[in-house]
């Protein structure tokens, strides 16, 4: 399928260049310290040009950028400071650097097969977070740790509360306890498709234990107990682009089904001559419109595709249905 050819591709792109060498770089800070930090980042910056090509650095900037913010002194082996000097109140550093470019390569390529999997095979998708505590009040803390966790992993387009638009929604209720010394963060988790109203993901998570209930104790609970649930929810997300089946709900006109002569039996008996279809089966029917499950061998955009090219015409489609 084109999903494996993408990925070896990507594979193939990190993977076809020589091991990295010393790198000379400048950089500037308020302090002699972060003029360092900021050369390291170019010299990551610099190295990760020579095995990423230009398009995907511009199209992943982003995310590349926050993963060599973020992690830069854990891609350099060692470095030496050339010369240094001070201008118009700015400290200035000449590096070089020895990039350890296949720990880096590893790390890129992994987010960047993660973003690939979310834009292509999930159409990539808009996801609301409402988090809210037993007495129905929002934690906007939950929500922004969450949040925070779905970036990291490649998902861009989250936002808090049930926004409209949505393909996916995470809801998520929390509980606080004091037990003796230890402060216990609970937080009930499921993730559901907006489009199909399937739950993708359920799960529950517990943090926290051993300390006094404080407000710095209480923060370091909650920020745990979001962290964790953002890795579930993200490897749930991740697998479900990754399975080489997927599911999608096709919403016809009665106009459309028309068109094919003799009602639902001959629309269905269409559907199943579509390459890559398994399966298709019957949801619900009105006077407008039916909506039905098709077992397709790739992706939405792919299966949207193969409708076009036996001459259905699409009308619009997410990363979980078409309307045709």
């Amino acid at each position: 399928m084109r999903r494996i050819l993408l990925i070896i591709t990507l594979i193939t792109m990190l993977t076809s260049t020589a091991l990295a060498g010393e790198v000379q770089v400048t950089g500037s800070g308020s302090t002699e310290q972060n003029a360092i930090h900021q050369a390291m980042r170019e010299a990551i910056e610099r190295e990760a040009g020579t095995f990423i090509d230009a398009r995907t650095l511009v199209e992943n900037h982003m995310l590349i950028s926050n993963e060599i913010y973020t992690n830069s002194s854990g891609y350099i082996q060692n470095y030496e400071v050339i010369r240094s000097w001070q201008e118009n109140g700015l400290y200035n550093v000449e590096i070089k650097a020895n990039v350890q470019t296949e720990k880096l390569k590893t790390a890129l390529m992994s987010k960047l097969q993660k973003r690939m999997l979310i834009e292509r095979n999930m159409n990539d998708p808009r996801i609301g977070i409402i988090c809210l505590d037993e007495s129905g009040i929002e934690y906007s803390e939950v929500s922004s740790e969450i949040a925070a966790g779905l970036r990291q992993q490649g998902f861009t387009r989250v936002v808090r509360g049930k926004a409209s638009g949505l393909d996916y929604l995470v809801e998520c209720r929390l509980r606080m306890e004091q037990i003796g010394d230890d402060t216990i963060a609970t937080l009930a988790v499921n993730m559901r498709g907006m489009n199909t109203g399937e739950i993708i993901y359920s799960d529950s998570f517990t943090s926290g234990g051993g300390r006094e209930f404080t407000t710095l104790d209480r923060s370091w609970a909650i920020k745990s107990v979001a962290l964790r649930a953002a890795q579930g929810l993200s490897r749930a997300a991740l697998t479900q682009a990754a399975q080489v089946e997927q599911h999608v709900k096709i919403i016809a006109s009665q106009e459309t089904i028309s068109r094919f002569g003799r009602g639902i039996s001959a629309f269905s008996s269409k559907l199943k001559e579509i390459r890559g279809v398994r399966g298709v089966f019957m949801r619900s029917m009105n006077s407008e419109s039916m909506e039905v499950d098709v077992n397709f061998d790739g992706t939405t955009p792919e299966l949207a595709e193969e409708l076009e090219r036996a001459g259905i015409t699409i009308i619009e489609f997410n990363s979980e249905y078409i309307r045709i």
